[in-house]
């Protein structure tokens, strides 16, 4: 089933990799936390995975501005920081993963 993806990443290399492995739902992707924002009022996705670290805005912020919004959004955190994983699942996420992450953990998020 065909799903709306939100991706806010700082890495441009990561935003390709993830629209390469969703190339058959609907993505949005932005570096910006700001922007995820904006694109999540927007867009309306059924899934967002974002990466704590954003420019203007940093991933935690934008996870709690969302959970303010929707509770029912699926919110995945995938980055390189070990550290910011208890923080993550406190303030809403519902997945937590280091990177690189395998194309079979991303499909798994996205079911």
């Amino acid at each position: 089933m065909k799903k709306k993806i939100l991706i806010a990443d700082i890495d441009q290399v990561s935003l390709m990799y993830y629209e390469k492995i969703f190339f058959n739902h609907d993505i949005v992707a932005t570096t910006n936390g700001k922007d995820a924002l904006k694109l999540f009022l927007e867009h309306q996705p059924d899934l967002v995975i974002i990466n704590s670290q954003l420019k203007n805005i940093d991933g935690f912020k934008v996870i709690k501005e969302i959970r303010a919004i929707s509770e029912a959004v699926k919110i995945s955190m995938v980055t390189t920081y070990h550290d910011d994983k208890e923080k993550a699942l406190n303030i809403g996420c519902d997945s937590f993963y280091l990177k690189p992450i395998s194309p079979g953990d991303l499909r798994k998020i996205v079911e």
